[in-house]
């Protein structure tokens, strides 16, 4: 397909406005990929993925979103999700690579971006969003990391992504994710998808929040 059969097709799904608004971030992203020499899978924004999209409106939408406290995306890559968030309080971000944060902080000066992963959080924190990255991450040691932040951070909601049909596709772990919150007071408040993955596998994104006590 040539590039502009590429835009039409990716008009005609999107919408021009977020089409538009898509490539440009393209753009941005590839010049400060030669400058701060991050993985090219941090290329592609969110205007042209739907479950981020779709995953941020939800968010907006949530009344937690209005009440203040921290909101804290884990594996932030360049803080697409996390900065664009209509969110009343702190906004951090983490993730492994210092080079992608780097650059991040150029194109979200409000966020708080952190290098470090799930046990660096500390403190209280509303929100949770972690997607994508967790696929490279056995289940049990996923568990064993939201159980940290369950206990460490009382945190209020999760949002995850988990997979479905990854025979064919690169993703290492599906993830149950009644096996990471099952039986720990949180239930599932609103589950979106499927999305189209790489390989064929189908993506839903998912709102586990606390059973809050009167």
């Amino acid at each position: 397909m040539t590039i502009v059969g590429k835009i039409c097709r990716d008009m005609n799904h999107y919408g021009i406005k977020r089409t538009v608004k898509g490539y440009g971030k393209k753009c941005r992203n590839l010049w400060l990929r030669k400058k701060y020499r991050f993985d090219h899978w941090h290329l592609q924004p969110m205007e042209l993925r739907d479950y981020a999209w779709e995953l941020a409106e939800a968010v907006n939408n949530l009344p937690e979103s209005r009440q203040g406290g921290v909101c804290a995306e884990i594996g932030c890559g360049l803080g697409d999700i996390i900065g664009t968030l209509n969110w009343k309080g702190k906004k951090k971000g983490y993730d492994i690579s210092q080079n992608v944060l780097l650059a991040a902080r150029k194109i979200y000066p409000r966020v708080e971006f952190c290098k470090g992963s799930f046990y660096d959080l500390t403190g209280t924190v509303k929100m949770v969003v972690m997607v994508n990255f967790i696929h490279t991450i056995p289940e049990g040691e996923l568990k064993r990391a939201v159980q940290y932040l369950i206990t460490n951070c009382q945190v209020e909601v999760f949002v995850i992504d988990v997979l479905e049909n990854i025979g064919n596709s690169s993703y290492r772990y599906s993830h149950r994710s009644e096996y990471m919150f099952g039986g720990k007071n949180y239930f599932l408040l609103n589950r979106k998808g499927p999305y189209p993955a790489e390989g064929g596998a189908l993506r839903y994104v998912e709102f586990w929040k606390l059973i809050l006590k009167p």
